[in-house]
């Protein structure tokens, strides 16, 4: 595996060739047994794209042989996902599972194929969960598919001298639904202002809990707890981003899949915003010289470093060619020898250059274009 583990640096990788395939996944013995098979087709397709490209036999063999030896691994065919997507470069491969089913694609260029994650990011899209209550607090880190209980291991022993002075009570409680032991907490005697910053007290040593915890993940954050609490944890954490709203209520009752069921509108929302902002932005009235959505306009525009924010429609690609020379594109409705997707040509130029792409249905690009970009001021 080699470490091109962000969309950014696959999106801006080039070399002489490389692989890009994409697969969807099969659940069960089924999926176990038949999609190897459809893999190998997908690879054998690979291998007449690389020829079509030019390349030399031996070249060919070094970058698809990693790739061959992945027929025979039964666990990697094991390990689960609605789709998976290979990338090799020079005997290396990157292998990424997601949570979406794609389209079967090979690929063989000068770079990689990355416009089919544009459709994975969302899905891909990771969180914390909070949970708060007079009597626990725990932590949760969740994506769509699957969450787990992240110990917070707060600083016993400080709490402990706390406790002897009389300030603060911290001890081991049984979460809801099994699994570690929650972090309780609570005020012991004196007066309702004296509780209150011994509460206080309790939720700024759980922000630092959380901090040490997550590693300084900037993940967004979304709480659970009834409000007041809610609002003085707001108050004092540094978490860069607290999700709105939280999931109001005790959360004593709520197991980690339930939190995670109840928090994902709300994740999902936040990582969302930027696609949805974009397609508003592209909707609204702007200037003509601000929105191009001419196929060869947007790739020349692109290729300059011009773009701002692209939106390529999610399906299939757009296959053609583009020489930036001249400016001139070709359109053809079917895949010929050479041809490249110029959706994710464009992508390839914007991404690198610092601008955005999203993915998005084809009926919210203006003008039922295939990609519109905006331009930058």
């Amino acid at each position: 595996m080699f470490a091109a583990s962000s969309f950014h640096e696959l999106a801006s990788a080039r070399g002489d060739l490389l692989v890009s395939l994409y697969l969807p996944l099969h659940i069960g013995e089924t999926g176990r047994r038949e999609d190897p098979l459809r893999f190998k087709t997908l690879l054998t397709e690979a291998r007449v794209l690389a020829r079509e490209e030019g390349h030399a036999a031996r070249a060919i063999d070094a970058a698809c042989e990693p790739l061959e030896h992945l027929i025979k691994e039964d666990g990697f065919w094991q390990d689960g996902g609605a789709g998976i997507a290979l990338f090799a470069d020079d005997g290396r491969v990157h292998a990424h599972r997601a949570a979406v089913a794609y389209d079967a694609l090979a690929f063989v260029k000068d770079r990689f194929a990355v416009r089919p994650l544009l459709r994975d990011r969302i899905a891909r899209a990771r969180w914390f969960v909070l949970a708060l209550s007079g009597n626990a607090a725990r932590l949760f880190e969740c994506t769509t598919t699957r969450e787990r209980e992240v110990p917070l291991n707060l600083d016993l022993d400080r709490l402990a001298s706390e406790r002897e002075r009389g300030q603060l009570q911290m001890h081991g409680g049984a979460p809801a639904g099994g699994g570690r032991r929650a972090t309780q907490f609570h005020g012991q005697g004196g007066p309702s202002d004296r509780h209150e910053s011994e509460s206080l007290r309790a939720l700024r040593a759980i922000d630092v809990a959380l901090a040490r915890a997550t590693g300084g993940s900037h993940a967004p954050l979304v709480l659970a707890g009834v409000a007041a609490l809610v609002q003085s944890f707001r108050g004092i954490t540094r978490w860069p981003t607290v999700l709105e709203p939280a999931i109001e209520g005790n959360p004593d009752r709520l197991d980690a899949r339930s939190l995670r069921a109840a928090s994902e509108s709300i994740a999902m929302g936040a990582a969302d915003a930027p696609r949805a902002k974009a397609i508003e932005r592209m909707c609204a009235p702007v200037r003509a010289s601000e929105l191009v959505t001419e196929t060869a306009a947007v790739l020349a525009a692109a290729h300059a470093g011009k773009v701002a924010t692209l939106l390529v429609r999610d399906g299939a690609p757009l296959w053609g060619s583009f020489d930036p020379s001249t400016g001139v594109a070709q359109v053809r409705e079917s895949r010929k020898a050479r041809d490249d997707d110029l959706m994710d040509l464009a992508v390839s130029y914007v991404v690198p250059a610092g601008g955005h792409a999203h993915a998005v249905p084809a009926a919210t690009i203006p003008g039922n274009a295939p990609m519109a970009a905006l331009l930058r001021a």
